[in-house]
């Protein structure tokens, strides 16, 4: 009986105890606030002012800490208990912008990032340099192609003037040689067999050179050279050059026999069919 009077004499002393430690928790003054957070308050807007909800943005601070969030419907985010040199991250679908900022201890920082699309390269002064550069090579190939026109035309009429002003004459050699018969080969000769292909490389010829191969061909491909001269009545300069011009395109080919020279059709045209 006098233990039960005892426990009951105790239950005020543990009242009494609870109440004190919640009066004194109560009345206590509130802890010091952590000197090392900071707070960031980011708004993101696009080009033309307006703000951009749900814009992902990314927070990288030192010591390395990261976090991550999207906007509201008033463009902004509020990153609490950071501090530090940070680096920001903000995108919208192909809109970004980055930043950088320090925040120190305490301090509640804001930022205001504009996004903008992705820069494209400027192909503008790529494409006028290339078409200066082909007009630039076109006007050289045209004036060098008129050039060396000129050219050929100032030397065909110069060859030409010096033709009509060159004299038919035969030397006492060529008619020593005309007076020789003709060498065997020669006065054997085979009849040539024009063909089309013949033909149509006569027509590309000049007057003269076309009628040296006409000449070659009703003598059976092969004469002298003073007889061809004398019968078609060419100078001797001209008659050098267009025979010179025959063999470089290998219509003709020129042999000695004696003492005398001999200018012959080709293989090359006899073949053609």
């Amino acid at each position: 009986m006098k233990s039960n009077n005892r426990a009951i004499a105790g239950i005020p002393a543990i009242l009494v105890f609870l109440l004190a430690s919640f009066t004194f928790a109560a009345l206590a003054p509130p802890p010091f606030p952590d000197e090392g957070a900071g707070s960031l308050l980011v708004t993101v807007s696009g080009e033309s002012g307006a703000p951009i909800e749900g814009a992902s943005i990314s927070l990288s601070c030192s010591p390395p800490v990261s976090f991550s969030q999207k906007t509201n419907s008033s463009g902004s985010a509020l990153f609490a208990e950071v501090s530090g040199n940070c680096l920001i991250s903000a995108e919208s679908g192909e809109q970004t912008a980055n930043a950088s900022i320090s925040i120190a201890s305490g301090e509640t920082a804001s930022l205001k990032l504009t996004l903008r699309p992705p820069s494209t390269p400027d192909f503008i002064p790529l494409i006028f340099f290339i078409l200066v550069s082909l007009a630039v090579i076109f006007t050289v190939i045209w004036y060098g192609k008129k050039i060396l026109l000129n050219m050929k035309t100032d030397f065909e009429k110069s060859a030409a003037r010096e033709e009509k002003e060159e004299k038919f004459e035969i030397s006492p050699e060529e008619q020593a040689e005309l007076a020789e018969p003709e060498p065997p080969a020669t006065a054997g000769a085979a009849k040539v067999i024009r063909t089309k292909k013949m033909s149509d490389i006569i027509k590309t010829l000049e007057e003269k050179q076309a009628a040296i191969v006409e000449y070659l061909i009703s003598h059976g491909g092969k004469a002298r050279q003073s007889k061809v001269r004398y019968d078609l009545r060419i100078p001797k300069t001209t008659f050098f050059r267009l025979t010179r011009a025959l063999e470089n395109r290998n219509i003709i080919k020129q042999e000695k026999y004696l003492n005398t020279a001999e200018i012959s059709l080709s293989d090359w045209f006899l073949s053609a069919k």
